[in-house]
């Protein structure tokens, strides 16, 4: 809520951003099994960005939970 407040909050705005604008990619999303391998693609690269970018304490936290996301969608669509 809000303007960012630090590099960390830049970094989940822009992450916020892509996925609004570049849709389907919705929270629900994050372990969906179904997505298509460009959806997937997507999502990974724009949780990269955001764990890359918020650097510091946020961006560990943010890679134990977006690395796990990425680690799924990676290995669901390894066969596709």
């Amino acid at each position: 809520m809000g303007p960012p407040g630090g590099q960390g909050d830049w970094a989940a705005s822009v992450h916020d951003y892509n996925f609004s604008t570049n849709g389907p990619i919705t929270i629900g999303s994050y372990f969906n099994p179904t997505l298509s391998v460009p959806t997937a693609k997507a999502l990974i690269q724009s949780n990269n960005n955001l764990i890359r970018n918020a650097g510091g304490v946020q961006g560990v936290k943010m890679g134990l939970f977006f690395g796990v996301v990425n680690a799924f969608q990676w290995y669901m669509n390894s066969w596709k």
